[in-house]
Parts: C-alpha cells; sequence; structure tokens
C-alpha cells in the first residue's frame, strides 16, 4: 500500500470534500431537488476566506485557572466568533478543518461536533445548535460562535467585552473506557501492539433536522418515531483534514472499527451494519454519487444468537468489528480474547474490500455504520438507550501500513420460503370493494399504485441507485406521488404480514417529497380489528389492517397529518406531494426481510371530496406553495431552474455569489401566473465563466393581493 503524503492531502482534500458535498445534494430521479426553506435566507458554505481584517485577542481562563492562554476572535454585530483551532487546543480537544476551511469538525471527548461556514445550524452530538452568528474562515482561521463552543464542550463560556477576556467553565473529557470499560482494556492491548485507537461516538440522530440545516439532500425517508444510532468518528490519523461530516468517512484498507457495548433493551427489532454512503465515477457528473446501500446481511436481534451460547438477546455485551482486513480483524479478536471476552461476543462486520475503492483519496468511498432499532417494550427504558447509549466506537489504525488480505465476502441469506399470501387475494379484493363502497358517494376515488421501491444493497451499487440507507432485513414498498389536499383520505390497507409469519414487524407510512421526510405511521401492533368495520366476517378480517392518513381525525384509527405550519418539515402543506410508504421486516423462518413475489403488496386509495377534487397536476390552480426546482444539483456545464407561481408581480430570478453580490439574472416579468422552466450556463451578466462553489438562485415576487416582497432561495453547486 502507497503511503499518501501530507503535501499531497493538502491538495486533494478541497477536491474531496466539494465530491462528497456533491453527493450529499443528490436526489433520486423519482425527485425532484430539494425545496430549500422559503421563510429565511439559504444557507450557503463558503470556499473562501472572509475579507481581510483585523483579528483581536482575549485573555483566556479554563475553571479558573489564569494561565497565560491567548485567544484571537472577531466581532460580528452584537456577537463574537472565537479561533475554534485555538480554543480546543487550550482546553484539550481536537481540531478538524473540514475539507480545506469549507467549515470545522471538533471533539472533546465523546461529543463531536461539526458545522459549515455560513450554516445557520450546525450539531454537537448531532443536536441542532443555532449559530450565533454562523462559522466563518477569516484569514485562513475557522472562527466559531460562543454558544456552539460551549454545547461542543458541555460547558460554559462567557465573553467579558470590556476585559477583553474569555471565561471557560469545563468537565474532563470523557475517555475510552467511561461508558464500556472493556473498551479502555481492548485499546490499551491494541496500542501495546503498535496500533493508534480514536474514540468516535454513538448518537441519537434526527434525520428531518440534519435535512432542514442543509446537511443532507434528503431525509432519505426516515422511519418516523423510530430511534436512529449513527457512529461519529475523527479522521484516519495521518489525515490532516475532516473529509466530511464525521458521520461519513473514508477508509485505509488497514483499519478497523469497534462498536462495543450493550445490545437495547427489550423490542422488536434491532441491528447493526455499515454501509457504502458514495462512490466517485469517472464517466458521472458530478464524479461523486450518493448511493447509501448496505454491505451485506445486518447484525441483528434475529441472527446474533445463530451458533453460539447467549443467554439472552437483550442488555447483552457484544462487540462488532467492522473491518476489510483480516489481519487486523484477527488482531482485534484475538486481543479480545485474551482480556476475556467471550468469543461468542464477538461479531464481524465484513467491508468488502475487494470490491470497495478503500483508501483516503479523492476517489476512496465514503462509508457510514448506524445502528437502528424498534418498538421497544418500555419506553422509559428505551429513552434511557437512545439518549445515553451503552456503547462505545473506536478507530483502529495500524502505525504502519500493512497490505491488506481481504476477508471473504459472506453469503447473502436467501429470501423467500416458498409459501405465499395468495389465499388471501379474495379476501382482500372484498375488503377493497367495501372501503370504495363506503366512500364513492362523496368523494372521487384516486387509486395509489404501490410497487418495490429499493433494491438491495448490491444491486444498487452496480446499478448506481440511492439505496437511501435500506437493510436487508426489511422489504420497502411505495406508492406512486400524490398532492396531499385539505380534505384528502388516504386509506391504507392490507394483509397483515406479521399475522401470516412473512414478517416479524410491518408498518404504513408517509412521507413528504421531494424531501423525503418520514412523518409516522402505524405497525403491526396496532392492526388487530382494523378491517372489521368493512368485513362482515370477523375470522377473514383478522389477517388485514385497514388506516387512514387525514389533516383531521375521523375515527380512533387515523394518523392525522398536519400543515408544515411551522417550515420544519413535520408536516406536508396543502397540495403538496407526498408517498405512503411500507415496510416489512424479518420473515421468521429466513431471518432475512421476506421476498416481494411471496407477499401481497399493501395497498393505497385517496378519496378526494367531489367538490374539492381538482387535477393532481395542476398545483398553480390548488393556492400551493410556491416552488423553485433546480436539476442537475451539482452541474457542470448547465443547470435547469423549474419554478411554479400563483399570480405574482415583479419576479426576478437572480444568481448570487456567497458575499451576497449579484452574478447575473436570469429572468424577470412585471406580471406572472403558472410554471416556466429556464437555465444557467454558470455564466456572469458578461457572460464570463464564474468559478466553482456554491452559489445561491434568488426568486423574488410580490403576491397580487399583498404589496409585501416574498423571496425563494435555494443552493446550488457549480464544480468546473
Amino acid at each position: 500500500m502507497n503511503l499518501i503524503s501530507f503535501s499531497t492531502l493538502r491538495r486533494l482534500f478541497p477536491l474531496v470534500f466539494l465530491s462528497l458535498l456533491a453527493s450529499m445534494l443528490i436526489l433520486h430521479s423519482d425527485a425532484s431537488p430539494r425545496n430549500e426553506r422559503t421563510y429565511t435566507d439559504a444557507a450557503t458554505h463558503s470556499t473562501q476566506n472572509h475579507s481581510k481584517e483585523s483579528i483581536l485577542c482575549a485573555t483566556v481562563s479554563v475553571n479558573g485557572d489564569t494561565s497565560d492562554h491567548r485567544v484571537s476572535y472577531v466581532e460580528r454585530d452584537q456577537n463574537i466568533l472565537i479561533n475554534a483551532s485555538k480554543f480546543f487546543d487550550i482546553v484539550g480537544g481536537e481540531y478538524f478543518p473540514l475539507g480545506q476551511n469549507y467549515g470545522l469538525t471538533v471533539q472533546y471527548g465523546k461529543i463531536i461536533s461539526f458545522a459549515l461556514n455560513h450554516y445557520q445550524q450546525g450539531f454537537a452530538a448531532f443536536k441542532m445548535v443555532e449559530m450565533e452568528p454562523p462559522v466563518e474562515t477569516v484569514n485562513d482561521t475557522a472562527m466559531a460562535p460562543i454558544n456552539f463552543l460551549a454545547q461542543a464542550i458541555d460547558g460554559n463560556v462567557v465573553f467579558f467585552a470590556g476585559k477583553q477576556h474569555l471565561e471557560i467553565t469545563i468537565s474532563a473529557p470523557s475517555e475510552i473506557g467511561d461508558i464500556i470499560p472493556e473498551a479502555k482494556n481492548l485499546a490499551d492491548a491494541l496500542s501495546q501492539q503498535n496500533y493508534i485507537i480514536r474514540q468516535g461516538a454513538v448518537n441519537l440522530v434526527n434525520a428531518i433536522e440534519l435535512y432542514v440545516a442543509g446537511y443532507q439532500a434528503d431525509c432519505n425517508g426516515n422511519n418516523a418515531n423510530y430511534p436512529y444510532l449513527m457512529m461519529q468518528t475523527p479522521p484516519c490519523p495521518e489525515v490532516p483534514y475532516a473529509p466530511s461530516i464525521p458521520m461519513f468517512y473514508t477508509m485505509r484498507p488497514d483499519e478497523a472499527f469497534v462498536l462495543i457495548g450493550k445490545t437495547p433493551p427489550e423490542c422488536t427489532y434491532y441491528s447493526y451494519r455499515s454501509y457504502l454512503f458514495s462512490r466517485y465515477f469517472e464517466d458521472a457528473s458530478p464524479k461523486r454519487t450518493k448511493i447509501y446501500a448496505s454491505l451485506g446481511d445486518t447484525q441483528s436481534l434475529y441472527n446474533m444468537s445463530e451458533g453460539r451460547n447467549v443467554p439472552d438477546s437483550f442488555n447483552r455485551f457484544f462487540m462488532l468489528i467492522s473491518a476489510a482486513d483480516r489481519n487486523i480483524t484477527e488482531t482485534i479478536r484475538s486481543s479480545a480474547i485474551a482480556l476475556g471476552i467471550n468469543e461468542d461476543d464477538i461479531y464481524v462486520d465484513v467491508i468488502p474490500g475487494n470490491t470497495m475503492q478503500m483508501g483516503l483519496d479523492e476517489k476512496a468511498d465514503f462509508f457510514n455504520f448506524f445502528h437502528r432499532a424498534v418498538l421497544f417494550n418500555d419506553p422509559a427504558e428505551e429513552d434511557q438507550f437512545t439518549n445515553n447509549p451503552p456503547l462505545e466506537f473506536l478507530r483502529i489504525t495500524p502505525n504502519v501500513a500493512v497490505t491488506p488480505d481481504y476477508l471473504p465476502i459472506p453469503e447473502l441469506r436467501p429470501r423467500g420460503t416458498g409459501s405465499t399470501e395468495f389465499h388471501l387475494n379474495d379476501g382482500l379484493e372484498q375488503l377493497r370493494q367495501q372501503i370504495i363502497n363506503r366512500y364513492i358517494a362523496d368523494c372521487d376515488t384516486i387509486n395509489l399504485v404501490s410497487y418495490q421501491w429499493i433494491p438491495e444493497g448490491y444491486e444498487a451499487i452496480e446499478t448506481r441507485f440511492n439505496a437511501r440507507g435500506e437493510n436487508r432485513d426489511a422489504l420497502y414498498l411505495r406508492t406512486a406521488l400524490f398532492q396531499f389536499q385539505e380534505h384528502d383520505i388516504i386509506i391504507v390497507f392490507g394483509v397483515n404480514h406479521a399475522k401470516t409469519n412473512k414478517a416479524t414487524y410491518c408498518n404504513a407510512g408517509i412521507l413528504g417529497a421531494p424531501a423525503l421526510n418520514g412523518l409516522g405511521g402505524v405497525n403491526n401492533l396496532e392492526f388487530q380489528g382494523t378491517a372489521q368495520e368493512f368485513l362482515a366476517d370477523s375470522i377473514l378480517a383478522d389477517n388485514f389492517y385497514v388506516w387512514k392518513f387525514a389533516r383531521t381525525a375521523i375515527d380512533e384509527r387515523t394518523y392525522v397529518i398536519p400543515p408544515d405550519s411551522n417550515h420544519d418539515y413535520t408536516g406536508i402543506d396543502y397540495g403538496a406531494l407526498a408517498l405512503m410508504i411500507f415496510r416489512s421486516y424479518v420473515e421468521p423462518a429466513t431471518r432475512v426481510g421476506p421476498l416481494a413475489s411471496e407477499l401481497i403488496m399493501d395497498r393505497a386509495i385517496l378519496f378526494r371530496p367531489k367538490s374539492t377534487a381538482v387535477q393532481e397536476n395542476d398545483a398553480c390552480s390548488q393556492g400551493a406553495q410556491p416552488e423553485l426546482k433546480i436539476y442537475p444539483n451539482p452541474f457542470n456545464s448547465q443547470t435547469s431552474i423549474q419554478f411554479a407561481l400563483p399570480a405574482v408581480s415583479d419576479l426576478k430570478i437572480s444568481v448570487f455569489n456567497i458575499r451576497g453580490q449579484m452574478v447575473t439574472e436570469l429572468f424577470s416579468a412585471s406580471d406572472f401566473s403558472g410554471s416556466k422552466k429556464i437555465s444557467w450556463n454558470g455564466t456572469d451578466s458578461n457572460g464570463v465563466p464564474v468559478s466553482t462553489g456554491i452559489y445561491l438562485m434568488k426568486l423574488i415576487y410580490q403576491k397580487a393581493d399583498s404589496r409585501k416582497q416574498n423571496r425563494l432561495m435555494k443552493k446550488v453547486l457549480l464544480i468546473r
């Protein structure tokens, strides 16, 4: 293996980071590009320094210690920005530039935090932080706000302007072994064998918050109301920059990660799995594509006890090694056994090195690792587990790089048993007809056709399909897109797959589009008896379920979806696009997700009161929210801008750079109504090509019944 020099890494990492950012902004072809929030300026990140300016200096005390510490800062209105690198040097943490001055990642013990330049929100241990003001790079130095720094160290930071003094109150950082003592024993043993150990973090993540803040292109169809625990890691020790926000990482082929701790308390399902997040393709534009595909079967509640002497599946000690290389895997395993860890408690999450682009350069694959668990028996135990996970995450790197000996790729568990649900077809058709008969007098009927949505991980990699963090324990179905109007009722119905033993857990939910923000739904524990109001035969009815999704509660079997009144993607606006999603987890006989051809697919029907029925594609006539779409985004030579508005006046569409300077005006009209598509070829008002970077597309207008100026803004990434 050839090591990459420090100077080469300094040159490559801006390319790596821009490439990763591009993959985070790419949506699958069945969804529109991200609809940015319209109530505030869209967040942008800077690829350049703030203009040269004078930097001030403050004295620093830490827990009352007035040692000769000083830190630089700049003033921004009524706030200040602190030199983040120096701050973390003083408190004993770690600082990593994101890319080359695109933002920062910082670590204090197990608290890993990140923010991009000029973004209105950052994250500390995956908790959203309002940046007051946002991070900037000033004179080649990353400067961060006091409130972000305080959360990043879980302490207090106070600035005394008159004294130019910064007062820090802080506890000692958490260390390896503070949660799981075996983690420290293992780290110490491996350190003595010439390995470098870096601690990561395991935190509850909110996919919608990451999207709202601008760090994800969509919400990946999150399974709402069910927790995801995400692993975060510092970069490889030889890398001078964080190549991405810390939930995505590149990996030397001889490295490993270790997740060590306890399984969840009693619940219906849990699993652990690594993912290929994005990949570089020479023939693609942009070069990096989001894949987010699982790399094989999970380690889950339903298979972790196979062939092992384990007394219980819950609250149980385990250790999971995620690696591509046999050498480091066996070293970690033998070291753990020598420390007294039972071999039956050690598992391997194989990274298929022979098919991955391992390494640290701009063409390396980005990986991701997370843990999901659903339907806890005790809500209090769920809260304790998800907010204080009894887990530690370690990055283990040989001090001297070695040639990898890749682990064999495990065979995939076969799906399917030959047993089907087709004997229930007639009953399902009877149920469908009874549902239609109930509403047809007052409503128009729109059948929302269901189909298999997401392929398996390896197929997604081969076809470059965005699998959105799927796993092989599940089968994913979805409906066609529909507009969700104020008085619509969506009725979902179908076979209770848990009742037929084709799944251990299944649910039906709703996603907003194009953000793919999961808003909740119902699961098989709530299905019992719900079909009986439509089927007289109670024995037959027990095989099925029926549930309603509407804007207001029709009965106790209604899942209410409010409008997105707070603009935080926790609702769906009237007339906005949505889709229904159905998940079926783990067929008991195979201990993997069911086979689509053996299930009767779940169904959905949209009922729209005839007095309000409209054509599905007539968004503007319904008073839908103004819309601005850009595709492709990122782009290289030309991008299309599509917008739709009700009757407005004084419409202008312009492009601005990150300094707020107008680059060019693309379209204007004194009066406008309807939709239109225009393009931008990446040039300024003089026809001169502009440089690689983030630009703002601004749509400014007045409504016909108001003199108030309104605006839509959306980020667009130009990569030359």
